[in-house]
């Protein structure tokens, strides 16, 4: 199933927001004003699924199962989930961003989508030399959405590679620390040089793990989030991605099988 970032319309006149399904954020723009929302790992990725299949309908297992990986939920906790994203969306009211189909599901009315850009796949990254490491802002830019101005361009349309990948952002600049261990490359992503730094300082052991289990060359990105939720992305030497989603708390337990998973 396809990734998409995505320029909505909300529901709130003269306001749109863009989704990046990397970092879980909601980036809201009204006139000059600019606000960014952290979604969480189930919102994200709640809105991710809907926004999948556009105008189709979801049945609510399925959401769950998208949105609440590897957890035990109630009904409950998806029908708060979509009222918070419709909050958030100006939607509240009307319903008419996220709709709901009585005794089916929901679906997203693609008449609010401004325009999409599937995460594909990208040219790796270039070597480093043994022990090089860099902290500074990889952004290159991107076409403009049709019928936007180029005020708009310059606030949102950012692309970024990483292990293999090119994200969509929600802001001029993303900050990465490249380094090569051996055969392979590491790369720290966050939105601030101060993160990128504490996320290295917390999961330099869990990528080091990782390149012990693969059985070729790799690049790993990791990927950090305000909330804890972290996605680590492998681009193997054989071409294969792999992607793995991992909370903070969850770094000393994870399972050596499901970081093969991601590495092989």
């Amino acid at each position: 199933m396809n990734t998409f970032d995505a320029n909505m319309k909300t529901g709130h006149s003269q306001q749109h927001a863009l989704f990046c399904p990397v970092l879980y954020t909601l980036t809201l723009f009204k006139d000059e004003e600019k606000r960014t929302v952290e979604l969480g790992f189930s919102g994200g990725r709640l809105l991710e699924r809907l926004l999948q299949e556009p105008g189709q309908v979801i049945d609510r297992d399925t959401l769950v199962a998208y949105a609440w990986s590897d957890r035990v939920v109630g009904p409950g906790s998806l029908n708060q989930q979509v009222y918070t994203l419709r909050k958030i969306l100006g939607d509240e009211k009307n319903l008419q961003i996220i709709q709901t189909v009585p005794r089916r599901g929901y679906r997203l009315n693609p008449t609010y989508i401004i325009e999409q850009s599937r995460l594909a796949s990208a040219t790796p990254l270039p070597p480093l030399a043994t022990g090089q490491a860099t902290a500074q802002p990889y952004a290159a830019p991107a076409r403009a959405p049709s019928g936007m101005g180029r005020r708009f361009m310059a606030i949102t349309a950012i692309t970024v590679a990483v292990a293999g990948y090119f994200f969509a952002l929600p802001s001029p600049e993303l900050y990465a620390s490249m380094q090569r261990v051996g055969t392979n490359t590491v790369m720290y992503v966050d939105q601030q040089e101060p993160q990128v730094k504490e996320l290295i300082k917390t999961t330099r052991t869990l990528s080091e793990r990782m390149i012990q289990l693969s059985d070729q060359p790799i690049e790993l990105a990791i990927v950090g989030s305000a909330d804890g939720e972290y996605q680590i992305y492998c681009s193997l030497h054989s071409g294969q991605h792999h992607v793995l989603k991992l909370h903070r708390d969850d770094i000393q337990s994870v399972s050596d099988a499901r970081l093969r998973d991601c590495v092989n």
